[in-house]
């Protein structure tokens, strides 16, 4: 195989190639065979351009490092899938068929590519993941309209007047809805831009008691001004940039 990569025909064939390290080698440092292997194909083909990707550690950053930490020492998911698929309803993998329209016949037989395909439980895969997609279709649609009503401006956005703010709730065939912030709810609202859990706010507001958080917190998560899941919270509106706010008044002088 390495013979055939370096040939001439090859050379000819191949200009650029990706590579990717996907979940769950640990998160501490890239790649070491991603750069090994970067480097081995720089040296037999000196044109090819080659990039890699360590998506691991994107995953890492936005699962946090604790949790990914836990899955990459104590278990190998994907490598326990190809192990014994049997074990999760998978009765056979091959090459995606898709790859059949790109290759020829001996290369998509013989190779092994990076997405593939599997026989199981697809139609029962289906069946549960077509209420999401219905309710990612219903989502899109909406956001659509509310935006073709209101133009650019973010659905929920919020304006800071450092003593309080002014939270815009952008509604579908409705006025919308505007909410004020005051002293303390605003710090704990704008402080929750990044995810944080009870313990943390409390930590960082010495003076506020779980009492007093608590309902506030539920408040704006009933009003999905707020998300929160797993004992997290995180404020959903975004600040009004000044361009959305110009263009409000120069469309209200016209």
């Amino acid at each position: 195989e390495n013979g055939h990569m370096g040939s001439s025909e090859t050379k000819n064939q191949i200009d650029s190639i990706t590579l990717i390290s996907a979940p769950w080698p640990i998160f501490s440092s890239p790649s070491i065979q991603l750069g090994a292997l970067k480097s081995y194909l720089k040296q037999e083909i000196f044109d090819l351009k080659v990039e890699t990707h360590h998506f691991y550690l994107k995953l890492a950053t936005v699962i946090g490092y604790p949790l990914y930490r836990e899955i990459s020492e104590k278990t190998w998911l994907a490598e326990s899938v190809y192990k014994d698929p049997a074990s999760f309803g998978v009765k056979a993998v091959f090459n995606h068929p898709n790859y059949a329209k790109i290759f020829p016949e001996d290369i998509h037989r013989q190779m092994t590519f990076l997405i593939q395909r599997y026989r199981g439980d697809i139609r029962y895969q289906r069946k549960l993941w077509r209420p999401v997609k219905q309710k990612v279709h219903d989502w899109k649609k909406t956001y659509t309209r509310i935006h073709q009503t209101d133009g650019d401006t973010p659905i929920l956005s919020y304006r800071d007047g450092r003593e309080f703010m002014i939270i815009r709730q952008n509604r579908l065939s409705k006025a919308p809805i505007t909410h004020r912030l005051e002293g303390i709810s605003r710090k704990v609202y704008l402080y929750c831009g990044q995810h944080r859990s009870l313990k943390k706010i409390l930590h960082h507001f010495q003076g506020l008691t779980q009492d007093k958080v608590t309902p506030f917190l539920k408040m704006m998560t009933d009003k999905k001004l707020m998300f929160e899941e797993n004992g997290k919270y995180l404020s959903l509106a975004v600040p009004l940039k000044r361009a959305h706010r110009k263009g409000k008044t120069a469309g209200a002088g016209r």
